[in-house]
C-alpha cells in the first residue's frame, strides 16, 4: 500500500526539523532529479520507509522501472561525539522533549554546532546515497522521493532524527535514573547552575518527563490512585481476545458463560488495530504486497 503524502502542492513539512532537513538535502544533492522525485513521492509510488540507525531505506513502485529501493545513509555519532550528545540529553531533558514534541529549532541545533556537531546533515561527509535503478544519474529521482517522504515522516516521528544519527532513545537510561553518569560520561562536566531547592525540583520534574517520553514501556511507572479508573479503561481498550485460551476460560466459568464473554469481546474488538509493523517503519504495505 502506498504512502500518501499530506502535501500535494507547495511546501513539504510542518516542523522546522522536517523543512530544514529537506532544505539541506536539496542543497547537498543538487537540483537534478528533484522535480521528478517530488512528483513520484506525491503520486504515492513510495510503498514503505524503514528508518534504522544510520540509514533510511524505501521501497518504490516506479511506473517506468518497477520496484526500486533507494537508500540514504547518515554519519552516525560515535566515540566522543556520541558521549557528548548523551551527556546533553542527560543534563538537559528539554533537549529531547523539544525534539519529540516538534519544537526543536535552530537554537537547539546551535547548541550542538558549538561542538562541531548537528542532528541535521550539513556537508557531503554527513551523507551517502544509493539506488540500483538504471536511471544513470548521480542522484536519481528515487533518492529525492525518499527525502520528501522522509520529511513528512519526521513531522510524525521526529525522534527518528536521533536514530538516523545512531542514537536510539530506547537504549538510553532515563536521565537521573539512579544518579550514575550516562554511559560514556567521564564525570568531568560541570553541573548546571542551581538556584536552590526550587531549581532542583524542576530538574527532577524535567527528568521524569523526559524518561516518560523516551520509555520503551509507557506503563512501567505506577499510576496515582486517582487515575485507577482511567488506567483500567485503557487496559480494556488494549485487551486482545485473540491471546486468550478459550479452553481455560471454559473450564473456569463453563461453556455458557464463556460464550457470553466471547460474544462480548468479539463486539468490542471490531475495527481493532492490526499487529505492529516493527522497527521504526512508515510501512502501510509490505515487501510482498
Amino acid at each position: 500500500m502506498a504512502i500518501e503524502m499530506r502535501s500535494q502542492r507547495g511546501q513539504i513539512g510542518r516542523s522546522w526539523v522536517a523543512r530544514e532537513f529537506g532544505r539541506r538535502m536539496e542543497m547537498l544533492l543538487g537540483s537534478r532529479g528533484k522535480a521528478i522525485g517530488k512528483r513520484l513521492a506525491r503520486a504515492g509510488t513510495v510503498q514503505w520507509v524503514d528508518v534504522r540507525p544510520g540509514s533510511v531505506t524505501a521501497s518504490m513502485d516506479d511506473p517506468q522501472f518497477g520496484i526500486v529501493e533507494p537508500r540514504l545513509d547518515l554519519h552516525v555519532f560515535t566515540g566522543g561525539d556520541r558521549d557528548l550528545v548523551e551527556r546533553m540529553i542527560a543534563q538537559d531533558p528539554s533537549f529531547v522533549l523539544t525534539l519529540l514534541d516538534g519544537t526543536y529549532g535552530a537554537d537547539r541545533e546551535s547548541e550542538l554546532l558549538r561542538h562541531d556537531l548537528g542532528l541535521l546533515p550539513s556537508s557531503h561527509t554527513d551523507i551517502t546515497w544509493d539506488c540500483a535503478c538504471p536511471a544513470g544519474m548521480s542522484v536519481c529521482p528515487h533518492v529525492y522521493a525518499l527525502v520528501y517522504v522522509l520529511m513528512e515522516h519526521l513531522d510524525d516521528a521526529p525522534g527518528d532524527l536521533l536514530l538516523m544519527r545512531g542514537i536510539d532513545l530506547e537504549d538510553l537510561r532515563g536521565p537521573g535514573g539512579d544518579g550514575d553518569a550516562v554511559p560514556g560520561d567521564s564525570g568531568g562536566a560541570e553541573p548546571a547552575p542551581s538556584s536552590g531547592s526550587d531549581s532542583a525540583a524542576g530538574a527532577e520534574d524535567g527528568a521524569e518527563r523526559a524518561t516518560e517520553a523516551a520509555s520503551i514501556d509507557p506503563q512501567a511507572d505506577e499510576e496515582p490512585a486517582g487515575q485507577a479508573q482511567a488506567q483500567d479503561q485503557d487496559q480494556r481498550k488494549r485487551f486482545n481476545p485473540a491471546l486468550v485460551d478459550a479452553s481455560v476460560l471454559s473450564e473456569m466459568v463453563g461453556d455458557q458463560v464463556q460464550g457470553v464473554f466471547a460474544r462480548f469481546y468479539a463486539s468490542g474488538t471490531t475495527g481493532a488495530e492490526g499487529a505492529p509493523v516493527g522497527h521504526r517503519k512508515s510501512r502501510p504495505g509490505s515487501r510482498g504486497g
